[in-house]
């Protein structure tokens, strides 16, 4: 059976792992992006989990940010799997603690930059190659609520957010001539194990389902589930939006 493509970056746990489970369960095959090699147990267990659900995933570690990575990585995707039709750009350098702007340094600004912001620009102009050619197409780029709380601390991170928004607004109307579509989704507090660096995990799930409408924290099948929709054709007239996903904290 032919597939159609999906590309996600970072997906080789959480958000970025949920992602390309549901988007291989809906029938893509899915290149799984990751750049650490320590990574690659996690790779494969997900590989192994797609496929034995009966769908198609192979793993391929490349630094998103890295220009000649991203392009051979993009030229290995399509050789082995086929024309890329949908990206999900979820890699993301994240911020672990609050830190204010007087104590983050350059080479910390400029690594988080590198991450988020120039590598989507990358692996979305290295994509858009195989989506022009087919006439068709969707870029997901995830996002965060912070762009519209204006939260304390870590503004290298929010900046790059709120970027990508504006990448996906302007990148909407360049190509949407070609039947392509770019939007972005906007995460509340998705409930990941990296949360253990805040200390105890009740009362941080009381915390943010205090902030919702919703009594429970968001998962990252959430969040996966708003991707399956941009992918789909159910969204066919939909670009250069932002839906957020964070159980009612923002209500704008």
């Amino acid at each position: 059976m032919s597939r159609t493509v999906a590309v996600v970056t970072g997906a080789s746990r959480n958000l970025g792992a949920a992602t390309a489970t549901k988007l291989a369960e809906d029938g893509f095959a899915v290149a799984i992006n990751y750049y650490e090699r320590e990574a690659e147990a996690d790779v494969a267990r997900l590989v192994a989990h797609i496929e034995a659900i009966g769908g198609k995933a192979k793993g391929y570690l490349f630094d998103v940010s890295d220009e000649a990575a991203v392009i051979s990585g993009f030229e290995r995707i399509r050789s082995e799997l086929g024309p890329i039709q949908v990206l999900v750009n979820n890699a993301a350098a994240s911020v672990a603690s609050s830190i204010e702007i007087a104590e983050i340094e350059v080479p910390d600004w400029d690594a988080v930059m590198a991450t988020n912001l120039r590598g989507m620009f990358l692996c979305s102009k290295s994509a858009l190659v195989d989506m022009k050619k087919m006439h068709q197409g969707s870029i997901i780029n995830i996002s965060s609520i912070r762009t519209i709380l204006g939260m304390k601390g870590n503004i290298h991170y929010t900046t790059t957010k709120a970027g990508q928004i504006g990448f996906s607004r302007v990148l909407a109307r360049e190509v949407g001539e070609f039947n392509i579509r770019v939007n972005s989704i906007l995460c509340g507090g998705i409930k990941t194990p990296d949360e253990s660096v805040y200390g105890d995990r009740d009362a941080l799930d009381a915390r943010m389902i205090g902030f919702q409408s919703l009594p429970r924290r968001g998962m990252p099948t959430d969040v996966a589930n708003a991707v399956s929709f941009f992918a789909s054709p159910l969204s066919s007239f939909i670009t250069g939006q932002s839906l957020v996903v964070d159980g009612g904290w923002v209500m704008d």
